[in-house]
């Protein structure tokens, strides 16, 4: 059995109907209200499948909508959130003054949270820092920090580039074996880790092929077998989602 401890559907409806055949334990991102609508539509009978919301910080520019609040006020887990320097030109205090409102939010509800960092880890460890929480570091590539994070207690879930990325190998082998999880972030974003074009969405059988060579990568480091790590990820993933 295979686990995606964050992912996106792109409302792509093949994807969908997959994850409910798979019976797989998932995280789904909803990044706008358009997208918990189309998430919770079409994945109501996706017995093993968690929704995720947040305002991520690329879209931090409009604030928090009243919209944004009533799904924050009721997501099994928000995010995925964060802070980013690299990839988006909104003004770091406008992204984390969105950010620290979610943060509150997750707080004051003991929920679980995303967190999204790109070239801001040192704010990003602030802020959490200053609001204790279960919190699931998605897609970490940064050679630093990562020994603060983990003291945090944080759970990190490993991407696709864990195949070639010497700073996601390094954290993959140190994880805590009761924090380390796999993901994809969405099958479009694995074909763009492996420098992969193609015409439209990859299709949905990719899902467990991915997860299966980023286990195959992980458990070479860490000295142990794939299943023991795909188990190992699909364990942790529900102690994360469990109150």
């Amino acid at each position: 059995m295979w686990s995606d401890a964050h992912t996106h559907l792109h409302q792509h409806l093949p994807y969908a109907n997959y994850l409910k055949q798979s019976d797989s334990r998932v995280i789904v991102n909803s990044q706008s209200p358009v997208e918990w609508q189309w998430n919770q539509k079409h994945l109501k009978d996706a017995k093993r499948v968690t929704l995720s919301y947040g305002v991520h910080p690329w879209d931090s520019v409009l604030g928090l909508t009243t919209e944004d609040q009533s799904y924050l006020a009721k997501t099994p887990v928000i995010g995925e959130i964060g802070l980013d320097q690299e990839w988006t030109d909104v003004p770091l205090e406008t992204q984390r003054t969105v950010f620290e409102q979610q943060l509150a939010i997750a707080s004051s509800r003991q929920c679980p949270v995303v967190l999204h960092t790109k070239a801001a880890e040192a704010e990003v460890l602030d802020c959490i820092q200053q609001h204790p929480g279960r919190y699931l570091v998605h897609w970490y590539d940064c050679a630093d920090y990562q020994a603060d994070f983990i003291a945090l207690g944080c759970w990190f879930s490993i991407g696709p580039d864990v195949v070639t990325q010497p700073d996601v190998q390094a954290l993959a082998a140190r994880i805590p074996a009761d924090k380390l999880l796999l993901e994809t972030d969405g099958l479009p974003a694995v074909d763009w880790s492996y420098g992969q074009k193609r015409e439209g969405y990859p299709p949905p059988d990719n899902w467990p092929k991915v997860l299966h060579q980023s286990a195959e990568t992980v458990a070479q480091l860490r000295g142990t077998t794939v299943d023991t790590i795909l188990a190992l990820a699909e364990q942790n993933l529900e102690t994360f989602l469990t109150p």
